[in-house]
């Protein structure tokens, strides 16, 4: 099933830095799993003069409807971006608190360049711990935007229960090497899909890419940086797709014994 196998000299660091990043201590003492998850949205270089604001959630929410966005919070924003002048400047407001701001630099030259070479990356975090909260994105002066990367991390343990009128169906297992990624690809036909769940059957790993082509002719990539371990999932909610084929990049974190086993299920909506 192995059809690309690429060799990764870091993954040995990579893995050992994820399994840090994965443990933090609540305000108890106790220790919490997180799962993080970073998404990118093309922007394609579009223009914003004087004074425009973003509305961010609402934006990526609609991008990517497989995305429970209320099981996390942002913990940062990369903006590529550029200005007209090198005057502009953009900030990011987490429920109406202004938590970071950035001049954009530019040249008036380069502009209207499509070149990605022409655009600067500026990163803002967010420190705030408010619940649902909003995310704007304020730019002033003439600026344009290539790309928005959103870094979130998700705050909760375990899997969920399957949606009531739903059942839960094994489409396809295998196995991740470790230091390498793999990619498995698999031919399946599913229809009415919720949801898609990535499962550990033995060991843990680590999730990069998922990609699902359906019926329609259309497809759907989706990359992380996750790791899936026993009674930790990776679920991505879908609008009852019908879905042919479903491809996985990942690899094993255990770097002793035995290579990581996984399981993908669907949770189809029973038809009534």
């Amino acid at each position: 099933m192995k059809s690309i196998r690429t060799l990764t000299m870091a993954v040995m660091m990579l893995a050992a830095s994820s399994s840090m990043a994965q443990e933090r201590l609540d305000q108890r003492g106790r220790l919490q799993d997180l799962d993080r998850v970073s998404v990118d949205m093309d922007m394609h270089g579009a223009e914003y003069n004087g004074t425009q604001k973003l509305r961010l959630r609402q934006l990526l929410k609609e991008r990517n409807e497989w995305l429970r966005l209320r099981d996390f919070k942002l913990e940062s924003v990369i903006v590529t971006a550029k200005s007209k002048a090198g005057q502009g400047t953009i900030k990011l407001v987490i429920d109406g608190r202004t938590i970071g701001q950035s001049n954009v630099a530019g040249r008036e030259r380069d502009y209207y360049r499509n070149e990605a070479r022409t655009y600067t990356a500026i990163q803002m975090r967010n420190y705030l711990n408010a619940q649902d909260p909003t995310w704007v994105l304020t730019t002033s002066g003439n600026i344009r935007i290539l790309e928005i990367r959103f870094n979130l991390v998700e705050e909760r343990g375990g899997s969920h229960p399957s949606p009531i009128g739903s059942r839960v169906v094994k489409i396809a297992d295998g196995k991740f090497d470790k230091l390498i990624e793999d990619r498995d690809s698999y031919s399946v036909r599913v229809d009415n899909v919720r949801e898609i769940r990535v499962v550990s059957t033995q060991g843990k790993f680590l999730v990069k890419e998922v990609e699902l082509e359906f019926a329609n002719g259309g497809s759907e990539r989706i990359q992380f940086n996750t790791e899936v371990k026993r009674k930790r999932n990776l679920e991505i909610q879908l609008k009852n797709r019908d879905i042919r084929r479903v491809s996985i990049v990942g690899t094993s974190l255990d770097l002793i014994g035995s290579r990581a086993e996984y399981a993908i299920e669907a949770v189809v909506r029973e038809r009534r």
